[in-house]
């Protein structure tokens, strides 16, 4: 607050006034937590829009929620529910999507961190939110801290991914040259994390249900290599293998990225591509330059 003009504050003409970000901003929607009565919620912190500052009641340009561990299912419930309906309950994400759908929010934010095990919560949540066609208004930022690896960072939707990416590479990169730190993290390691998958799929269900840019790197491996690897399929994760075994890389659909990577794929890609290599796992890009760094470096692995 301490950035914004007048300490964050805007004094009207009447000599009333109003912050320039305010936390505990109320919905317009209603909603129930707990008991039989309905109310609006709140968002963490709502921007008035700057046209509607002399109202006593300016709209909100844009709101923020940020939320911990918080199970994918609470995040979402009722997402769809219709304007009239006052019985939805109060998720994060669900009062951003309901307020632009309905009352003509312009912008939400969501940070959405899992830090305590809970990996396999922010993987269903970004399959439900990729799988989701909502307006481009609502953007979700996913961060998974395991201890002793690098954050691993979600943008949602696609369209806003590649522009965060490609606008702020340089902090992106940053981040994800951070290390997690924390305690073990407690019971079995969820699937997608480094895990060899136990449930297989074909290859068509895999693909149709990756993003984009996964599937067409998947096709240009499979088209410059063809039978020389063997490429298995799991609800997950798949895995591109050497011939008769040997894993060369694995890719994650939920959080869209190499990991598991052999060391040479791994240092031939991290030379290509001119960042560090870390904890051997890489967001997939879009691009063609990133297709065919992954190319030449599992070609790299195997000899050629």
């Amino acid at each position: 607050m301490t950035n914004l003009p007048d300490n964050g504050s805007y004094t009207r003409a009447d000599g009333s006034g109003t912050l320039l970000a305010q936390a505990e901003w109320y919905t317009e929607l209603m909603y129930r937590n707990t008991g039989d009565d309905s109310s609006p919620g709140r968002f963490d912190i709502g921007i008035p829009t700057p046209g509607e500052l002399e109202l006593p009641k300016p709209h909100a340009l844009v709101a923020f929620e940020c939320g911990r561990n918080k199970r994918a299912a609470a995040l979402l419930h009722d997402i769809d529910a219709i304007a009239e309906h006052e019985g939805p309950q109060p998720g994060d994400i669900t009062k951003l999507a309901r307020e632009i759908c309905h009352k003509q929010l312009p912008y939400g934010y969501a940070l959405e961190f899992f830090d305590k095990g809970r990996c396999a919560e922010a993987e269903y949540l970004i399959e439900r939110l990729r799988a989701r066609r909502g307006s481009d208004r609502l953007r979700v930022v996913v961060v998974v801290c395991v201890p002793g690896k690098g954050p691993m960072l979600s943008f949602l939707p696609a369209s806003w991914d590649e522009r965060i990416r490609l606008r702020f590479r340089e902090e992106v990169e940053r981040i994800k040259g951070l290390t997690c730190t924390g305690n073990t993290l407690i019971g079995p390691r969820p699937l997608g994390i480094g895990a060899v998958p136990v449930n297989r799929v074909t290859r068509e269900d895999f693909l149709s249900s990756c993003s984009v840019d996964a599937r067409d790197l998947i096709k240009a491996i499979e088209e410059q290599f063809g039978h020389q690897l063997k490429f298995i399929f799991g609800g997950n994760t798949m895995t591109v293998n050497r011939r008769p075994s040997g894993t060369l890389l694995r890719i994650t659909k939920a959080i869209n990225c190499l990991s598991d990577l052999d060391s040479a794929v791994s240092n031939e890609l991290a030379a290509l591509l001119h960042i560090p290599t870390r904890d051997s796992r890489f967001d997939i890009e879009g691009t063609p330059a990133f297709r065919e760094a992954v190319i030449a470096a599992v070609a790299r692995a195997l000899g050629k």
